[in-house]
C-alpha cells in the first residue's frame, strides 16, 4: 500500500524521490562506463608527427585496405542534438538520399566525437554493449 503525502513538500523529501535519484545516478555511472570502454572507435596512430591514424585489419575490407568499412571517422555526422533525416539534413550532412543505404527516415543520432559510435543508451546500460546487432 502506497503511503498518503499530506503536503507536497513530502513528496520532494520522501524516500520514493531519494531512490530515483540513486538509481539515476547509477544508470548514469554505468552508461558512462560502457560508453567509455565500448563505443570508442580504435583506429592506431600511425605517425604522430601528422596525426595520421590506420585502420585496423578488422575494419578493412579486401577490396579497400586502407578505409575503414564504418566510414570512421565520421566527421561528417557530428552533431550536438538527435536529428531526423529528410533530404535536407541528408544532404548537409553528406549522407545517402537514394539507394539500398539511403538513411531517408532514419535519426542521425547525437555525436560530439567522430570516434563515437552511437548507440541506444538502455541498449547500453542493460546489456553494457554499443548496439552494434
Amino acid at each position: 500500500m502506497l503511503p498518503v503525502l499530506d503536503s507536497p513538500q513530502q513528496f520532494y523529501t520522501s524516500a520514493w524521490l531519494q531512490e530515483g535519484a540513486a538509481w539515476e545516478k547509477q544508470y548514469q555511472e554505468r552508461l558512462q562506463h560502457t560508453l567509455s570502454r565500448m563505443n570508442h572507435h580504435i583506429h592506431p596512430v600511425v605517425n604522430a608527427e601528422t596525426g595520421e591514424r590506420r585502420p585496423l585489419k578488422s575494419c578493412t575490407t579486401p577490396s579497400k585496405p586502407k578505409d575503414c568499412r564504418g566510414g570512421f571517422p565520421l566527421s561528417n555526422e557530428l552533431t550536438d542534438e538527435s536529428l531526423f533525416i529528410c533530404p535536407c539534413v541528408g544532404h548537409r550532412f553528406q549522407l545517402a538520399t537514394s539507394g539500398p543505404r539511403s538513411m531517408l527516415g532514419c535519426v542521425l543520432p547525437r555525436r560530439t566525437s567522430a570516434w563515437l559510435n552511437a548507440g541506444p543508451a538502455a541498449w547500453s546500460v542493460s546489456c553494457a554493449d554499443n548496439g552494434d546487432i
